[in-house]
Protein backbone atom coordinates (compact mmCIF):
# COMPACT_ATOMS: atom_id res chain seq x y z
CA UNK A 1 0.00 0.00 0.00
CA UNK A 2 1.26 3.54 -0.92
CA UNK A 3 2.43 5.75 1.77
CA UNK A 4 1.07 9.42 1.53
CA UNK A 5 2.55 12.49 2.46
CA UNK A 6 0.38 14.43 5.89
CA UNK A 7 0.67 17.83 4.38
CA UNK A 8 0.15 20.48 7.13
CA UNK A 9 -3.33 21.95 6.95
CA UNK A 10 -3.62 25.90 7.78
CA UNK A 11 -6.82 27.82 9.35
CA UNK A 12 -7.56 28.77 5.71
CA UNK A 13 -7.06 25.01 4.14
CA UNK A 14 -9.26 23.80 7.26
CA UNK A 15 -12.43 26.32 6.91
CA UNK A 16 -12.24 25.48 3.19
CA UNK A 17 -12.29 21.66 3.95
CA UNK A 18 -14.95 22.42 6.78
CA UNK A 19 -17.44 24.05 4.24
CA UNK A 20 -17.38 22.00 1.30
CA UNK A 21 -17.21 18.53 3.05
CA UNK A 22 -20.79 19.29 4.39
CA UNK A 23 -21.99 18.96 0.71
CA UNK A 24 -19.51 16.72 -1.01
CA UNK A 25 -18.07 14.65 1.79
CA UNK A 26 -14.71 14.24 0.32
CA UNK A 27 -12.47 16.45 -1.30
CA UNK A 28 -8.72 16.80 -1.08
CA UNK A 29 -6.23 20.44 -1.03
CA UNK A 30 -4.14 20.84 -4.16
CA UNK A 31 -0.55 22.95 -4.00
CA UNK A 32 2.33 23.05 -5.69
CA UNK A 33 3.33 20.20 -3.25
CA UNK A 34 0.93 17.60 -3.64
CA UNK A 35 0.52 16.13 -6.71
CA UNK A 36 -2.64 15.89 -8.41
CA UNK A 37 -3.93 12.68 -7.03
CA UNK A 38 -4.99 9.67 -9.11
CA UNK A 39 -7.60 6.73 -8.50
CA UNK A 40 -5.32 3.37 -8.01
CA UNK A 41 -5.61 0.60 -10.18
CA UNK A 42 -6.96 -2.40 -9.16
CA UNK A 43 -8.21 -1.47 -5.74
CA UNK A 44 -11.40 0.39 -4.33
CA UNK A 45 -10.31 3.86 -3.68
CA UNK A 46 -11.43 7.42 -3.48
CA UNK A 47 -9.23 9.95 -5.90
CA UNK A 48 -5.66 9.50 -4.70
CA UNK A 49 -4.70 6.74 -1.70
CA UNK A 50 -6.86 8.42 0.92
CA UNK A 51 -9.98 10.79 1.53
CA UNK A 52 -10.02 13.77 3.55
CA UNK A 53 -11.98 14.01 6.85
CA UNK A 54 -12.51 17.35 6.96
CA UNK A 55 -14.40 17.37 9.75
CA UNK A 56 -11.59 16.34 11.97
CA UNK A 57 -9.07 18.04 10.26
CA UNK A 58 -7.59 14.87 10.10
CA UNK A 59 -5.82 12.98 6.84
CA UNK A 60 -6.61 9.55 6.67
CA UNK A 61 -8.04 6.62 4.22
CA UNK A 62 -12.25 6.21 4.12
CA UNK A 63 -13.69 3.60 1.83
CA UNK A 64 -15.32 4.82 -1.73
CA UNK A 65 -19.31 5.12 -0.63
CA UNK A 66 -20.31 3.27 -5.02
CA UNK A 67 -18.21 2.67 -7.55
CA UNK A 68 -19.34 5.96 -9.50
CA UNK A 69 -17.13 7.33 -12.12
CA UNK A 70 -14.43 9.04 -10.86
CA UNK A 71 -15.00 12.92 -11.46
CA UNK A 72 -12.46 15.56 -10.54
CA UNK A 73 -13.84 19.29 -10.81
CA UNK A 74 -10.95 22.18 -9.05
CA UNK A 75 -12.15 25.47 -7.73
CA UNK A 76 -9.53 27.33 -6.94
CA UNK A 77 -7.00 25.25 -4.91
CA UNK A 78 -9.63 22.55 -4.15
CA UNK A 79 -9.94 19.05 -5.97
CA UNK A 80 -13.25 17.74 -5.51
CA UNK A 81 -14.52 13.83 -5.82
CA UNK A 82 -17.93 15.08 -7.69
CA UNK A 83 -19.33 11.73 -8.56
CA UNK A 84 -18.96 10.68 -4.54
CA UNK A 85 -17.06 7.54 -5.62
CA UNK A 86 -14.70 6.06 -7.88
CA UNK A 87 -14.46 2.95 -10.18
CA UNK A 88 -12.81 0.05 -9.08
CA UNK A 89 -9.84 -0.10 -11.76
CA UNK A 90 -8.44 2.59 -13.83
CA UNK A 91 -7.07 6.05 -13.39
CA UNK A 92 -9.52 9.13 -12.92
CA UNK A 93 -11.70 9.80 -15.25
CA UNK A 94 -11.74 13.54 -17.52
CA UNK A 95 -14.34 16.16 -15.84
CA UNK A 96 -17.68 15.38 -18.52
CA UNK A 97 -19.99 17.97 -17.56
CA UNK A 98 -22.98 16.71 -17.65
CA UNK A 99 -26.51 18.04 -18.85
CA UNK A 100 -29.86 16.56 -18.30
CA UNK A 101 -31.93 16.35 -21.00
CA UNK A 102 -35.86 16.28 -19.80
CA UNK A 103 -38.10 13.34 -21.39
CA UNK A 104 -40.66 14.07 -23.88
CA UNK A 105 -42.08 13.19 -27.42
CA UNK A 106 -40.87 15.00 -30.61
CA UNK A 107 -41.02 14.14 -34.26
CA UNK A 108 -38.40 12.62 -35.60
CA UNK A 109 -37.66 13.05 -39.22
CA UNK A 110 -38.47 15.31 -41.76
CA UNK A 111 -39.64 15.58 -45.53
CA UNK A 112 -36.54 16.76 -46.71
CA UNK A 113 -35.61 13.30 -48.07
CA UNK A 114 -36.63 9.67 -47.85
CA UNK A 115 -33.74 8.23 -45.39
CA UNK A 116 -35.43 10.94 -43.34
CA UNK A 117 -39.00 9.39 -43.24
CA UNK A 118 -41.52 8.45 -42.83
CA UNK A 119 -41.71 10.77 -39.82
CA UNK A 120 -42.77 9.00 -36.69
CA UNK A 121 -43.77 10.05 -32.69
CA UNK A 122 -40.27 9.22 -30.54
CA UNK A 123 -40.79 9.22 -27.00
CA UNK A 124 -37.75 9.45 -24.00
CA UNK A 125 -37.51 9.43 -21.12
CA UNK A 126 -34.97 12.13 -18.93
CA UNK A 127 -31.14 11.10 -19.13
CA UNK A 128 -27.96 12.77 -19.84
CA UNK A 129 -25.63 14.27 -22.50
CA UNK A 130 -22.18 15.39 -22.20
CA UNK A 131 -21.93 19.27 -23.46
CA UNK A 132 -19.49 19.20 -25.08
CA UNK A 133 -17.77 16.72 -27.71
CA UNK A 134 -15.02 14.55 -26.30
CA UNK A 135 -11.76 16.75 -26.85
CA UNK A 136 -8.30 15.06 -27.30
CA UNK A 137 -7.47 16.28 -23.51
CA UNK A 138 -10.83 13.42 -22.00
CA UNK A 139 -9.62 10.80 -24.83
CA UNK A 140 -5.67 10.58 -23.94
CA UNK A 141 -6.74 10.20 -20.20
CA UNK A 142 -8.24 6.98 -21.03
CA UNK A 143 -5.32 6.73 -23.12
CA UNK A 144 -3.11 7.06 -20.66
CA UNK A 145 -4.72 4.67 -18.10
CA UNK A 146 -4.53 2.11 -20.82
CA UNK A 147 -8.20 1.80 -21.03
CA UNK A 148 -8.44 2.94 -24.74
CA UNK A 149 -6.13 2.48 -27.63
CA UNK A 150 -4.63 5.52 -29.81
CA UNK A 151 -6.71 7.00 -32.69
CA UNK A 152 -5.23 5.52 -35.98
CA UNK A 153 -3.68 8.23 -38.13
CA UNK A 154 -2.07 6.43 -41.26
CA UNK A 155 -1.51 9.20 -44.35
CA UNK A 156 -2.86 11.34 -45.34
CA UNK A 157 -4.95 11.24 -42.37
CA UNK A 158 -2.77 12.28 -39.80
CA UNK A 159 -2.40 15.58 -40.82
CA UNK A 160 -6.40 16.59 -40.10
CA UNK A 161 -6.38 14.03 -36.68
CA UNK A 162 -6.31 16.33 -33.80
CA UNK A 163 -4.34 13.84 -32.13
CA UNK A 164 -1.60 13.39 -33.83
CA UNK A 165 -1.60 17.34 -35.18
CA UNK A 166 0.48 19.13 -32.79
CA UNK A 167 -1.56 17.76 -30.23
CA UNK A 168 0.13 19.84 -27.32
CA UNK A 169 -2.35 22.63 -28.86
CA UNK A 170 -5.32 20.91 -29.53
CA UNK A 171 -6.23 19.66 -26.24
CA UNK A 172 -9.44 21.57 -26.23
CA UNK A 173 -10.30 20.20 -29.69
CA UNK A 174 -12.61 17.27 -30.34
CA UNK A 175 -11.01 13.88 -30.53
CA UNK A 176 -11.17 12.55 -34.53
CA UNK A 177 -10.17 9.82 -36.41
CA UNK A 178 -11.76 6.81 -33.44
CA UNK A 179 -13.58 4.14 -34.94
CA UNK A 180 -16.77 3.40 -33.69
CA UNK A 181 -15.68 0.83 -31.35
CA UNK A 182 -13.05 3.02 -29.89
CA UNK A 183 -15.76 5.73 -29.57
CA UNK A 184 -17.98 2.97 -27.15
CA UNK A 185 -14.75 1.74 -25.21
CA UNK A 186 -13.97 5.51 -24.33
CA UNK A 187 -17.76 5.67 -23.32
CA UNK A 188 -18.02 2.50 -21.35
CA UNK A 189 -14.96 3.96 -19.60
CA UNK A 190 -16.60 6.89 -18.27
CA UNK A 191 -19.78 5.02 -17.57
CA UNK A 192 -21.64 5.97 -20.26
CA UNK A 193 -22.28 5.17 -24.03
CA UNK A 194 -22.79 6.23 -27.10
CA UNK A 195 -26.29 8.13 -27.98
CA UNK A 196 -29.14 6.63 -29.51
CA UNK A 197 -29.84 8.18 -33.16
CA UNK A 198 -33.22 8.85 -31.64
CA UNK A 199 -31.73 10.81 -28.55
CA UNK A 200 -28.94 12.61 -30.29
CA UNK A 201 -31.93 14.06 -32.47
CA UNK A 202 -33.91 15.35 -29.58
CA UNK A 203 -31.34 16.84 -27.64
CA UNK A 204 -29.70 18.53 -30.94
CA UNK A 205 -33.55 20.28 -31.06
CA UNK A 206 -33.20 21.50 -27.92
CA UNK A 207 -36.67 21.82 -27.84
CA UNK A 208 -36.57 24.19 -30.43
CA UNK A 209 -38.04 24.41 -33.84
CA UNK A 210 -34.41 25.43 -36.06
CA UNK A 211 -33.13 23.88 -38.89
CA UNK A 212 -29.23 23.98 -37.15
CA UNK A 213 -28.83 22.82 -33.33
CA UNK A 214 -29.78 26.01 -31.77
CA UNK A 215 -30.35 28.80 -34.55
CA UNK A 216 -31.66 29.21 -38.30
CA UNK A 217 -27.88 30.43 -39.00
CA UNK A 218 -25.59 27.63 -39.13
CA UNK A 219 -22.59 30.64 -38.34
CA UNK A 220 -23.99 31.03 -34.92
CA UNK A 221 -23.86 27.85 -33.52
CA UNK A 222 -21.79 25.47 -36.02
CA UNK A 223 -18.01 25.06 -37.17
CA UNK A 224 -18.17 24.17 -41.10
CA UNK A 225 -16.60 24.57 -44.17
CA UNK A 226 -17.51 28.35 -44.26
CA UNK A 227 -15.82 29.40 -41.03
CA UNK A 228 -13.42 26.56 -39.95
CA UNK A 229 -10.02 27.54 -41.66
CA UNK A 230 -10.36 23.56 -42.97
CA UNK A 231 -9.71 22.18 -39.45
CA UNK A 232 -11.40 21.26 -36.13
CA UNK A 233 -11.88 24.30 -33.60
CA UNK A 234 -11.79 24.65 -29.63
CA UNK A 235 -15.41 23.34 -28.68
CA UNK A 236 -17.55 25.02 -26.85
CA UNK A 237 -16.77 28.51 -28.51
CA UNK A 238 -20.00 29.04 -30.86
CA UNK A 239 -23.70 29.49 -29.10
CA UNK A 240 -24.93 26.59 -27.15
CA UNK A 241 -28.75 25.42 -28.31
CA UNK A 242 -31.76 25.47 -26.15
CA UNK A 243 -30.75 22.35 -23.90
CA UNK A 244 -27.01 23.59 -23.24
CA UNK A 245 -25.05 21.48 -25.77
CA UNK A 246 -22.20 22.88 -27.99
CA UNK A 247 -21.41 21.97 -31.37
CA UNK A 248 -24.49 19.52 -31.90
CA UNK A 249 -23.92 20.93 -35.27
CA UNK A 250 -20.62 21.03 -36.94
CA UNK A 251 -16.87 20.99 -35.63
CA UNK A 252 -16.83 17.44 -35.76
CA UNK A 253 -19.64 14.58 -36.53
CA UNK A 254 -20.53 12.23 -33.90
CA UNK A 255 -20.73 8.06 -33.71
CA UNK A 256 -23.86 6.97 -33.18
CA UNK A 257 -25.32 3.42 -31.96
CA UNK A 258 -27.16 2.78 -34.61
CA UNK A 259 -27.15 0.65 -37.05
CA UNK A 260 -27.84 2.29 -40.12
CA UNK A 261 -30.90 1.57 -42.57
CA UNK A 262 -32.05 3.67 -45.55
CA UNK A 263 -35.53 4.75 -44.05
CA UNK A 264 -36.59 4.85 -40.62
CA UNK A 265 -39.81 2.36 -41.42
CA UNK A 266 -39.53 -0.46 -39.01
CA UNK A 267 -37.80 1.73 -36.38
CA UNK A 268 -39.00 2.17 -32.36
CA UNK A 269 -40.74 4.78 -31.29
CA UNK A 270 -38.52 4.10 -27.82
CA UNK A 271 -35.94 6.60 -28.44
CA UNK A 272 -33.44 4.89 -25.99
CA UNK A 273 -33.90 1.64 -27.86
CA UNK A 274 -31.21 1.68 -31.11
CA UNK A 275 -31.51 0.41 -34.37
CA UNK A 276 -30.20 -2.95 -35.18
CA UNK A 277 -27.74 -5.28 -32.97
CA UNK A 278 -25.06 -4.00 -30.77
CA UNK A 279 -22.05 -5.70 -30.04
CA UNK A 280 -20.42 -6.86 -26.33
CA UNK A 281 -18.63 -4.72 -25.11
CA UNK A 282 -16.70 -5.93 -22.22
CA UNK A 283 -13.40 -3.66 -21.53
CA UNK A 284 -12.46 -2.54 -25.19
CA UNK A 285 -15.42 -2.73 -27.44
CA UNK A 286 -15.29 -3.98 -30.98
CA UNK A 287 -16.82 -2.74 -34.24
CA UNK A 288 -18.94 -5.27 -35.50
CA UNK A 289 -20.10 -5.69 -39.06
CA UNK A 290 -22.54 -2.71 -39.51
CA UNK A 291 -22.80 0.30 -40.95
CA UNK A 292 -23.20 3.04 -38.49
CA UNK A 293 -25.25 6.09 -38.01
CA UNK A 294 -23.66 9.38 -37.87
CA UNK A 295 -25.02 12.61 -37.11
CA UNK A 296 -24.49 16.51 -36.84
CA UNK A 297 -22.08 17.69 -39.74
CA UNK A 298 -18.76 18.65 -39.03
CA UNK A 299 -15.87 21.15 -40.32
CA UNK A 300 -15.11 19.94 -43.55
CA UNK A 301 -18.91 20.46 -44.95
CA UNK A 302 -21.58 22.95 -45.92
CA UNK A 303 -24.77 23.92 -43.99
CA UNK A 304 -26.63 21.78 -45.63
CA UNK A 305 -24.82 18.50 -43.44
CA UNK A 306 -25.66 20.67 -40.36
CA UNK A 307 -28.98 20.55 -39.94
CA UNK A 308 -30.28 18.50 -37.29
CA UNK A 309 -32.42 15.86 -39.02
CA UNK A 310 -30.00 14.74 -41.15
CA UNK A 311 -28.30 11.42 -41.15
CA UNK A 312 -25.81 9.56 -42.62
CA UNK A 313 -24.30 6.19 -42.49
CA UNK A 314 -20.59 4.93 -42.55
CA UNK A 315 -18.71 1.46 -41.83
CA UNK A 316 -17.35 1.92 -38.59
CA UNK A 317 -13.59 3.11 -39.06
CA UNK A 318 -11.75 6.24 -38.52
CA UNK A 319 -12.46 9.11 -40.58
CA UNK A 320 -10.83 12.91 -39.63
CA UNK A 321 -14.31 14.62 -39.77
CA UNK A 322 -15.83 11.59 -36.64
CA UNK A 323 -15.70 11.90 -33.61
CA UNK A 324 -17.81 11.88 -30.61
CA UNK A 325 -20.95 12.88 -27.50
CA UNK A 326 -21.58 10.63 -24.80
CA UNK A 327 -25.22 9.80 -23.27
CA UNK A 328 -25.81 8.00 -19.78
CA UNK A 329 -29.08 6.82 -18.01
CA UNK A 330 -29.39 9.53 -14.82
CA UNK A 331 -27.12 8.56 -11.80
Amino acid sequence: MMMSTRPMLNVKTALICLAVSITWGCLRYIDEDVPTPECMSGERRCIGDEREECARGEWGPLPCPSSQTCVERREGGVCVDQAGGCEETGSCHPGITWVRIPGGSFQMGSTEHPTQQPIRTVTLSDFEMSQMEVTVRDYRACVEAGACSEPRTPPPLDRICTWSSSPESKENHPINCVDWGQARTFAKWVGADLPTEAEWEYAARGGQPFEYAGSDNPDEVAWYILNSDDGTRPVGTKRANGYGLYDMSGNVSEWTLDEYRDTYNGAPSDGHQPVGSIPTCSAVCDNGAARRVFRGGSWNLNAFYLRVALRGGRSPYPNGDLGLRLRRTLP
